[in-house]
């Protein structure tokens, strides 16, 4: 299926969208370290194609975005990616549903603790301080911008063709040795009481970097509902993977684009970390999906009625 693309100057911010604006909150993409708006190539448009606007934004120096001074570069911490989150956000004019990748996760977070979104999606995010993640020893030069080691672009790139891996080994760019350090060593402190979006963490079972006992630390703190993906790693916007975790994306993957219809049936379990429906006849991760499609869908016709009642209100909560 063919959708609608641009490819956008935002304030210094490159940008590529697939789709066009529509009642739905758009989905807001961010990448993780050095990658760019590349990295949702699969999943973007296959969003696109069930309706949504997907808008894939590149951090400052990446892909397309305005270069920084080498200073700049250097130490650039991950929380300053919310500027670029808040330059695109307010050229949308609307809170976006968050999507972000690894080390997209942080920024996408500070930016929901002080800014109103209409949902976080997180797919294997680098954790905040405080949630118990040991460090992980991976030696970085905080003066030297920094590229992954040999070993770990193989290990990112393993469950794709050996021709994609490729181009997507091209167009890696250099990172803030400050960012990574932060990303490895869970250094940024965000206070996560402030995060009220509802929340949806995909977490990778073999994923080396970001370990399964943080993501439930972050669900905890978060409200969020956790889906773990078996036998896939880090790179899951990428990975064969992608397709399942696109469709439970989709609120419309239940067959159902009416949120009313999806109230039918449900029955709330407590679990854990959070509380998750189960419907009858329907696969359990799809489940969670569905409930958490009709919070989005709710939270979206109440901030439409808020800004046609109150022209002069921003935001949507």
């Amino acid at each position: 299926m063919t959708v609608d693309y641009q490819d956008l100057q935002i304030n210094g911010v490159r940008v590529e969208t697939y789709g066009t604006p529509s009642a739905a909150p758009p989905l807001l993409f961010v990448h993780g370290g050095c990658q760019g708006s590349w990295a949702w190539e699969k999943m973007a448009p296959r969003l696109a194609g069930a309706g949504w606007y997907a808008v894939c934004l590149n951090w400052f120096g990446h892909y397309g975005s305005k270069a920084l001074p080498d200073g700049d570069a250097v130490s650039r911490s991950l929380l300053n990616v919310t500027t670029e989150i808040g330059l695109v956000t307010d050229w949308l004019g609307r809170p976006p549903v968050l999507v972000a990748h690894s080390m997209g996760g942080v920024p996408s977070l500070a930016y929901a603790s002080a800014n109103p979104v209409t949902a976080l999606i997180l797919l294997a995010p680098v954790l905040p301080a405080g949630l118990g993640a040991g460090p992980i020893d991976l030696p970085v030069d905080p003066a030297a911008m920094w590229l992954p080691p040999p070993h770990m672009i193989d290990a990112t790139y393993c469950e794709v063709s050996a021709q994609e891996a490729q181009r997507y080994t091209s167009l890696l760019s250099a990172e803030s040795p400050q960012a990574v350090l932060e990303a490895t060593r869970w250094l940024c402190e965000i206070d996560t009481r402030h995060v009220d979006a509802p929340a949806l963490i995909f977490a990778a079972r073999a994923d080396p970097l970001v370990p399964l006992e943080g993501i439930h630390a972050l669900a905890e703190a978060t409200g969020a509902t956790i889906v773990t993906l078996e036998d896939t790693g880090h790179g899951i916007p990428l990975n064969p993977v992608w397709a399942n975790v696109t469709a439970q994306i989709d609120p419309m993957a239940a067959g159902d684009d009416r949120p009313a219809a999806r109230l039918r049936g449900l029955k709330v379990v407590q679990h854990p970390c959070h509380v998750v429906t189960q419907i009858e006849g329907v696969p359990e991760r799809e489940q969670v999906v569905a409930l958490f499609g009709v919070v989005v869908a709710v939270r979206a016709a109440r901030a439409q009625f808020v800004r046609s009642a109150h022209p002069d209100h921003v935001g949507g909560h």
